[in-house]
Formats: structure tokens, sequence, C-alpha cells
């Protein structure tokens, strides 16, 4: 690790970088063995995962006096990995996820977590290939890596003004760089509640920016076969198969808290056994910025408690939370 520590102007401006690089190893990992053993899986130490990043702080006080003070504080992490070795001749283990359609893999030679699904077929040009009689969509074979369900960029603010008795504080976070499974968009979907199941009135339709293969490797725009139905059939039987349309940008800005507070005078509390109270007003999770292309739900929901990073199941809206928080000091 290599780090960079700076004061300035009486320490009123203070700046801290760090890189850290290091190499995981002996992860426990669940890898197939034969059944003929009588098991499918079995849970063992391998794996090498090489982790690297470079984080920086800057913490500073603008302005201040006998009345008013501002302090504020801002950080920036970058943060990245990459699968070195697995187990034996294993290029890729699963994690968890929706078996067959969308999964978390560790792959040797990417980034931890990958997210893979199911696919559009493409042409050269990533144009979706059609069936030149329905004008369903094809499907890639396998599954196909979507990015990295962790952040790779992370920023926090934070900031107090204090004016006499009163104190003003918030903290902002922003996260970028993954991507998550979105499996609410999927069951909407199915169920027809999915603003896409709407945005051709249910009928068969021209799929935007796909071609149809005249002959091998050649392809044509297609502008006028329709798929052969625009409802349930197409939505439900072809649409859903495909969960690359289900992967969403994991990017959010937050306001995790704000508060408000005031402390008592000293001439309040001389005859008390208290040398400090301060009464606060607090707020966490006030707001959530989102990708225009979410509107489905938090990105920092997850599957479960395990290592099944960015498969997003069914969940609660979250929760703001609002309190009083009383500070004292003997």
């Amino acid at each position: 690790d290599l780090s960079l520590n700076l004061g300035l102007f009486g320490n009123r401006i203070l700046f801290d970088a760090t890189y850290y690089a290091s190499t995981t190893t002996d992860q426990i990992l669940q890898v197939p063995i034969s059944t003929t053993t009588g098991k499918s899986v079995a849970n063992i130490n391998a794996g090498e995962v090489f982790n690297q990043g470079i984080e920086l702080e800057l913490n500073a006080t603008p302005f201040y006096n006998d009345n008013f003070r501002w302090d504020i504080g801002v950080n920036f992490t970058w943060q990245d990995s990459e699968v070195k070795d697995l187990y034996g001749n294993l290029d890729q283990i699963g994690i968890g996820g929706y078996a067959e359609s969308a999964y978390i893999y560790a792959v040797e030679g990417e980034s931890y977590p990958t997210l893979k699904t199911t696919y559009y077929d493409r042409d050269p040009q990533g144009r979706i290939i059609v069936d030149a009689d329905t004008g369903y969509p094809q499907l890639g074979n396998g599954l196909k890596a979507q990015g990295q369900t962790v952040p790779k960029y992370l920023v926090g603010l934070n900031t107090n003004l204090k004016y006499k008795n009163f104190s003003l504080a918030a903290t902002f976070d922003y996260r970028t760089g993954h991507v998550f499974y979105n499996r609410i968009a999927n069951t909407m979907t199915f169920t027809g509640g999915n603003v896409v199941t709407a945005e051709h009135d249910r009928l068969p339709f021209v799929i935007p920016n796909s071609v149809i293969e005249t002959s091998e490797g050649v392809y044509e725009p297609n502008t006028s076969v329709e798929t052969a139905n625009g409802g349930f059939d197409y939505f439900y039987g072809q649409y859903n198969a495909v969960q690359e349309n289900y992967v969403t940008d994991a990017t959010f800005l937050k306001l995790r808290e704000l508060s408000l507070g005031y402390s008592l005078p000293k001439s309040f509390i001389d005859n008390s056994p208290f040398s400090y109270v301060e009464i606060s007003v607090i707020g966490r999770n006030i707001f959530t910025i989102l990708p225009d292309e979410n509107v489905w739900t938090d990105p920092e929901f997850n599957f479960d408690p395990g290592n099944a990073i960015g498969i997003v199941s069914y969940q609660t809206p979250p929760t703001r939370f609002y309190g009083l928080n009383l500070n004292v000091k003997l």
C-alpha cells in the first residue's frame, strides 16, 4: 500500500490519498462434482482474486469565526478486482441467482462478481436478429457477461454548518460503474404491468433496430416483418426469455442522512448534572436519485444475504426514517 497525508493552513485543509493492492486466496467456493459421489457440489478452499483501488479524501473548513463554522468533506474511491484463478480447469464458478437465465459468477480474467444472462443474438452492428417468418428475436447461445455488480466508483460528501447553538449536517452517497438484474421488471412484464407491454397497444409490431439474415452473414434491416403476436405470447414467451432486458444501471445518489440540532446554552444546564445537551431531528434515506431506466427499485437491495450480489428480487419500497436524538454529556 502507498499513502499520502497532507495538512495545510493549520489543518484547515486535510488531504489523504491511498493506493492499495492485495491478493485473496483460498476462498470458500462451491464447485460441481460428479453425482456418483452422492452429491452434486462440494465446498472447497480455492480461488485467487486480485484487488486494487485508490481512495482519496479531502476535508476542509472554508470558514469559521466565533459564531459560525462550516466543515465539508468529500471522498472518492475507485476499486477494481480480477479473478486470477479458480479451481482445477474451471474457468467460472456460479455463485447464485436464477439458473439458466440470470446468474452471478466468478469468472477467470473478469471482475468479481460478474452478472451473466440470456441475451439477444445480434449482427456485427449490434442489431437484433429476428426470425423472417415470426418476427420474434433470436436468442444467443448460453449466457453473456453483462458487467460487474459491485460499484467501481464511490463518492461521498458530508457537510456540517454550525451557527451559534444550531447545527445542520448532511451526508450524500453516490455509487456507479455497476449493474444489477431486476427481477421485479421481469415479473411485471409477465403480468402486463411493465410499460413496455403496452408501447405498441399489445398488437404485433416490428422490433426496433432489428435485422433479418438473408444469407449466411448477410443482414438486412427489418422494416416490415412484425411479431406474430404483440400480447401475452410475445412478452411472456419471447421477451421474458431474454433476461438481458432486465439488466439495469445500478447507479444511485442518496441523501443518507440529514440532521438539524440545537445545543442548550450553558446557562440552561449550569445547575444540572450535564455539561452538554443537544437535541437533534434526524432523517435517513431522505431521497434517492436513480437513472431514467431504473423506475423499479433500490439497487442496494440484494437477492439473499450471501454472495449473489446484484440479483434484485421482490421487495417493499425503501424506508425513510425520521427520529429525535438526545445527546448528553456528564
